[in-house]
Parts: C-alpha cells; structure tokens; sequence
C-alpha cells in the first residue's frame, strides 16, 4: 500500500513539474516575442543572442536570406522541441505569425540540472519513505500477529482429554477474546460429553458383563446335567457361541473406555504368537488349522499394548473366518500383518475411508460386523494404520500397518 500510494504521488509530482515547466518556458517565449516587438518593430528582420537565448525574427516578406544560429541546423518549420548540443540542452520553439517567423532557443542545462537533483531528491525521499514503511509494517505486524499466532497455538496445544485446560481470555483485542471465550464454552462442552459418554459406556460394559456371566453359568448347569437331546445341545452350543463373542466384544468397549495414558501397559510382545495365540483361541469355534495359512517372512516383536494388539488380531481374523468359507491367508512381515480371504470384499465407502486414513466412525452402517469398527478404534489408540483392498477376482485383504 505504501508503494502504490508513493508511486502515485511521484507521478503526481512528475507531472505537475512537467507541466509547470512547459508553462514556464511557453510565458517566456511570449514575453521574448512581445519584447521584440515592442522594441524592435516586426518589419524588419532580427537577431540577438545572449547567454542563455537566441532570438531570430524574420519577416513575412523578407526574401533575403537570414544566417540562423547552429542551433536551428536540420529543424523543420514549425517546431517545438528539446535538442541537445554541446553538451548544452535547449528548447527549441521555431512558429510562425502573420507579421513572420520567429527563432527562439532557450538554455535549459541549469534547469534539467535542478531537475535531476530534485528528482533525486524525490527518488531519495521515496526509498527512505518505503524502507521506514516496510520497518514498521514488519514490527505493528509481528505485534499485531504475536497474539492470534499465541491462541492459535494454546488452541493447537489442547489435548482432547477429561479435564482440558482452558485458554486465557485477557486479550487487548475484543475479537481474541470473543475467540477464546467461545473455545473456551467448546471445551466444557467437549469435556462434558466425554465424560458422559465415557460414563455411559463404562456403566453399560459393567451391568452387561453380570448377564452375560449369569447366562455362562447356566450354560455350564444344563450341560452339566446331560439331559439335552442332540437338536438341544446344538442350539446350546450356539447360545454359548454368540454368549462368548458378546462376552468379548465387552471386554473391548471396557478397555476402550479406559481412557489409559500412552505407553501404559505396554510390553514386548512377539506379532507371530500373538497370531498363533488367537488361533488357538478360535480353534474352539473354527476349524483354523485347516483353513488358515500362515506366512510369516520375519519374526516381528513390537513394543505395545499386548491385550490390544491381540484383540486387534483376533477380530480381523475372526471377521474373515465369519464372511467366507474358503480358506485365508495371515501374511507377517516386520511392516504389518495382512489378512487375505476370498469374500465378497468390503464396501466402496469403507474402502475409501480407509485408503484415506479416515475413522470408520461415519460407516458403521457399512462394516462386515461390529469387529472391524472396534479394530479401527484400537488401531488409533496404538498409533497403528488400517487399511484394506478389493481383488478384482474375489475376496479382499486387510492390512494393519505397525511400522
């Protein structure tokens, strides 16, 4: 702004001198030519010259030739002009009247010579003009900005937890205020919400497990009796099928509603056994030593949260186990572990939300069961990525990238 404002206003001035100067030179030519004619007359032809002017008057009907100064060498008639020589310059102004011809060079050397100074002088003024206007621009920015650039990082700095520190709100600028006065509100309404979700679930995972624990042990009563026939003891065995996988899926949304800090309950724990572990577990339920191949091309041992990861494992192996009767493929390796099945695929929602590292908070509507929403759920809580692909034959595989 600074710059076009200076830049407008030199050209102003330019202009103005410009224009003043041409109205200079125009009066003194009027004057020189009613001088000659005062004192002179106009009948016959004329010449002066003193320092600075040359004068040459020639009649209308003079036909003798007039010797003119060299100044006047190679000009047309009429003309008005600058010319340069001798190192001198002259404005050069050859018209003519009814009464005759006039020759008028001024020299202007001395005043092109106050010219350039003053335009120095403007170019000077202009330079230190914009330097003092970018220093202080430079400084009433940085302490305009240093407040909004400080809120902006206590905002950045809010961790989203149970009791969230809130930001000061004693700023000079009324609109900083009405800015961190409104996070502010946010956060104790994010604050609330946590709370009360986090409540919720905790007190929902607790009064499940009593159900779930009385329907195991009357479970274990009615076979303990031998009394069911085979059509009974089939239907039993469902029931304690879906009572274990409610049994489970509680289990996660406890420890999800533990809101533990990072890095605690973490240990070494090796990828393969894990897998091996979670097979074991779901041999009881699948026939995994038959339809399970495992490929492992390192032993891979990571740093984590060991109750976490095999959930994670578990679920993502269960969740294809569930949605195909061929076999699936576990493939480990010091990156990640991708499960391969030769299911129907995933959803082209779910798809995109994960090639694009998005939650699946939005999808659940579109998940192949509750597993895959949870593992997407512990993966970010490990700071680990999920990610899955469609074949374009059949089935498809998901991928958890630890590395």
């Amino acid at each position: 702004m600074s710059f076009y404002t200076i830049s407008v206003m030199v050209a102003i001035v330019l202009l103005l001198n410009e224009e003043l100067e041409k109205a200079t030179l125009d009066r003194n030519f009027s004057e020189e030519k009613e001088f000659v004619a005062s004192h002179y007359g106009l009948e016959s032809p004329y010449a002066w010259e003193a320092g600075d002017i040359d004068i040459v008057f020639v009649p209308a009907n003079y036909s003798d030739a007039v010797a003119l100064p060299s100044i006047f060498d190679g000009l047309g008639f009429p003309f008005m002009g600058e010319v340069e020589k001798n190192d001198h310059t002259y404005l050069v102004n050859i018209g003519g009247e009814s009464s005759g011809k006039f020759y008028i060079a001024k020299d202007i050397s001395r005043l092109e010579a106050r010219e350039m100074i003053f335009d120095g002088v403007l170019l000077l003024v202009s330079l230190l003009t914009l330097g003092g206007s970018l220093i202080l621009s430079q400084v009433s920015s940085r302490r305009i900005i240093r407040p909004l650039r400080d809120l902006a990082r206590s905002i950045k700095g809010t961790a989203v937890k149970e009791n969230m520190p809130r930001l000061q709100t004693q700023y000079s600028d009324c609109e900083l205020q009405a800015i961190a006065d409104v996070f502010n509100q946010f956060l104790n309404e994010l604050e609330t919400f946590i709370k009360r979700e986090q409540a919720f679930v905790n007190l929902a995972s607790h009064e499940l497990r009593t159900p779930i624990a009385v329907i195991t042990g009357a479970l274990d009563v009615l076979e303990r009796r031998a009394q069911l026939q085979e059509k009974d003891a089939a239907t039993l065995m469902r029931i304690r099928q879906a009572n274990k996988e409610m049994e489970r899926n509680v289990k996660v949304l406890l420890m999800m509603a533990q809101k533990s800090e990072e890095g605690e309950g973490r240990q070494t724990v090796s990828i393969p056994g894990l897998v091996e572990e979670v097979l074991e577990d779901l041999y009881e339920d699948y026939p995994v030593y038959t339809r399970v191949d495992l490929e492992i091309t390192r032993k891979v041992t990571l740093s984590t949260n060991s109750v976490m990861a095999k959930m994670i494992i578990r679920n993502i192996v269960q969740n294809a186990l569930q949605h195909t009767d061929d076999n699936i493929v576990i493939h480990i390796t010091p990156e990640k572990i991708a499960v391969t099945d030769a299911g129907s695929g995933l959803a082209p929602e779910l798809l995109d939300a994960l090639s694009n590292g998005r939650e699946l908070t939005h999808y659940r509507s579109g998940l192949n069961g509750f597993g895959l929403y949870i593992v997407s759920i512990m993966c970010s809580r490990l700071g680990w990525r999920l990610t899955a692909e469609n074949h374009s034959d059949a089935g498809s595989t998901i991928s958890v990238i630890y590395a």
